[in-house]
């Protein structure tokens, strides 16, 4: 397997290197980093590092996408989440490319429903907090044109069934929707109306990241925006949304984390103006204000 993955690496050098790209620093370095990050899950470090991501971000729901796990094995769910209430979704992949994993604290959220396609799982969820029933969609994109022209349809077939409920589709859609999200990339017009045309049928929105402008990093300078999350309006009634990338832990993407908290309605104790600190009469005032304990 290990002999797979270096010839794997070595074909996608030779291929980047023939459309004129060239390598940056040491060739064998390189390769054996691609070679690494073709390891995917299965690796127990890989595992590991998923697993202190978990312990260390309080994550709830896990998506994951691109796994290269052929044959994934139970036991190695204990070496990710170690909490014996969790519920998990599981596709294996097609020898070095796809598979799929979806995991969640079942103490948090309660499984109501699922749909799966080739490149993709949806889960429904109840959260036991607020009783919101929500629905998450986890994507593996396509590389061809010919496939996403399938997937787009099949997934927009399973959002009519969430109706007015809260929807969130996340993962590596291998698609961009602006030339500006990607450097040094091939810009495929097609293949970007045709996701921007998805997310305007099903209403959905993107959630900008706070911290990062690209997701995926290659070698020869490549990087593009391929992974992201996308909501429905209503997540934006009662609900503060952000979305934080993290440094590339177990391949050559980043790992993007979802925040989703709740908006305060008590009363603001005290709001300030600027123009205040420059008003004499109104620092005066402040002052007596506050002598007299008001």
């Amino acid at each position: 397997m290990e002999k797979n993955r270096k010839e794997a690496a070595r074909e996608i050098i030779e291929c980047d290197e023939q459309m004129g790209l060239s390598v940056l620093g040491d060739r064998e370095v390189v390769l054996n980093k691609t070679a690494e990050q073709l390891q995917g899950l299965c690796h127990s470090v890989n595992r590991r590092k998923v697993k202190y991501l978990i312990r260390a971000r309080g994550i709830n729901i896990l998506c994951l996408q691109e796994t290269k796990c052929v044959d994934w094995k139970k036991f190695w769910e204990k070496s990710i989440w170690d909490n014996d209430q969790v519920g998990w979704l599981i596709q294996n992949s097609d020898g070095l490319s796809g598979g799929l994993i979806m995991a969640w604290d079942s103490l948090c959220f309660q499984y109501l429903g699922l749909a799966s396609g080739r490149t993709w799982k949806w889960v429904q969820f109840k959260c036991s907090l607020t009783n919101d029933i929500f629905h998450v969609v986890n994507v593996y994109g396509p590389l061809n044109l010919k496939g996403k022209r399938k997937l787009w349809p099949e997934i927009s077939e399973i959002l009519l069934i969430a109706g007015n409920d809260l929807v969130c589709v996340v993962g590596d859609f291998n698609s961009i929707m602006d030339e500006r999200e990607s450097v040094n990339c091939t810009y495929r017009r097609l293949d970007v109306q045709g996701f921007k045309a998805f997310i305007r049928i099903n209403n959905l929105c993107e959630i900008g990241m706070v911290n990062e402008n690209f997701t995926w990093f290659g070698p020869f300078g490549r990087c593009s925006k391929l992974d992201r999350f996308l909501v429905n309006d209503n997540w934006f009634a009662n609900d503060c949304l952000e979305v934080f990338a993290l440094n590339k832990m177990i391949s050559d993407h980043r790992l993007i984390l979802l925040y989703v908290s709740k908006y305060t309605k008590d009363p603001v104790p005290f709001r300030a103006f600027n123009w205040w600190l420059y008003d004499v009469h109104a620092r005066v005032e402040m002052e007596n204000f506050w002598k007299q304990g008001k």
